[in-house]
């Protein structure tokens, strides 16, 4: 298993678990984005690359859904 599968388990098991509470997809997901960029932030990145990171990641998922990876 590799990271992109094991978060991709989790947030298919966290969706299901918020569906069973009541809590919409839309603020599940939101709450997750929240909770991700905290944990950048607590890893120690600065703002500016949290930045970086979250636009070359829109930058590069594709159409289909398809995230190239080039950098960590």
């Amino acid at each position: 298993m590799n990271a992109f599968s094991m978060t991709k388990d989790q947030i298919t098991e966290g969706l299901k678990a918020a569906e069973a509470e009541g809590i919409d997809a839309n603020a599940y997901s939101q709450a997750m984005l929240w909770n991700l960029l905290q944990l950048y932030r607590n890893l120690g990145r600065k703002e500016a690359d949290i930045r970086d990171e979250i636009s070359y990641a829109i930058d590069n998922l594709e159409d289909d859904g398809t995230f190239h990876v080039s950098r960590n």
